[in-house]
């Protein structure tokens, strides 16, 4: 790790996250990924199916759990 720090600089850091957004911006899948992962840390759990999902609804389940598992499914299918 040390190799690293000393190999990489604060500035270098910056300037990757920059690229990486932009990156990201202009239709980047592996770059969005990177980012999320940083950013919003790796899921915990599977999102769930769209069979799923009809039968959450159909259940009467919450909105936010759905909301919850199409963010989820958002951010996986678009690497």
């Amino acid at each position: 790790m040390r190799a690293v720090i000393g190999a990489c600089s604060t500035d270098d850091w910056s300037a990757i996250v920059s690229k990486a957004v932009a990156d990201a911006k202009a239709g980047d899948g592996v770059a969005r990924q990177w980012l999320s992962r940083y950013l919003l840390g790796n899921p915990e759990g599977k999102a769930p199916t769209p069979r799923e999902i009809e039968i959450m609804d159909a259940a009467g389940a919450e909105e936010s759990a759905f909301q919850t598992g199409v963010l989820y499914a958002q951010i996986n299918s678009k690497s």
